[in-house]
């Protein structure tokens, strides 16, 4: 009688109920693949500075500038580098703007890369030098007036031009944006270094 109740419990075993647990998946697969369309990752462009240790022998035939972007608190300053140009022309290129409060003259600062963009037309990089007190919004905004301008609109969307659309990042200061403009020596430090 034992043995018979024992017999009949293995038979009652038979198949597993897999009903709930496709229910599941049928509930959670579709709710995955909803959660994963709203995650999207913005990407700025940029690069570091490589070291080079072979200059070229021969210059490139167009005239090519690298503008420099010093990013402060309360000013920005742009100055040009060049390997065919001579430094009184790379002068002409130096600006600076006052931004009280981080207010930055953005459009001012888009005219003169466009000025120098026309200029020199195979420029295409930006060195960029940020404080560290810079917020991340500001320093994308400044960013984004760099790389493009809007030109116009076609078909409801607005059309851009690159500016200087290779960005690069390097750390401040920069001794040439402390330099005067008119190419004299720097102002000495308020306070000197005091003597052994």
């Amino acid at each position: 009688m034992a043995f018979d109740r024992f017999r009949k419990a293995r038979d009652e075993v038979g198949q597993l109920d897999l009903l709930p647990v496709m229910n599941l998946m049928v509930v959670l697969i579709p709710f995955l693949m909803l959660g994963a369309a709203f995650y999207h990752l913005g990407v700025i462009p940029t690069s570091l500075p490589t070291k080079v240790d072979v200059v070229p022998d021969k210059p490139p035939s167009d005239d090519i500038v690298t503008l420099n972007l010093l990013i402060e608190p309360e000013r920005l300053v742009v100055s040009a580098s060049s390997a065919t140009l001579d430094e009184p022309t790379l002068r002409t290129l130096r600006r600076e703007w006052a931004a009280p409060g981080a207010a930055y003259p953005l459009p001012d600062l888009q005219a003169h890369l466009v000025a120098i963009k026309a200029q020199y037309p195979k420029s295409d990089t930006l060195v960029v030098f940020p404080e560290a007190s810079i917020a991340y919004q500001t320093l994308v905004d400044v960013l984004d007036t760099t790389r493009e301008r809007v030109i116009g609109e076609q078909g409801g969307e607005p059309v851009h031009e690159p500016i200087f659309p290779v960005t690069v990042f390097s750390k401040p200061p920069i001794p040439d944006f402390d330099a005067p403009a008119d190419g004299g020596a720097p102002a000495p430090p308020d306070d000197p270094p005091e003597a052994p």
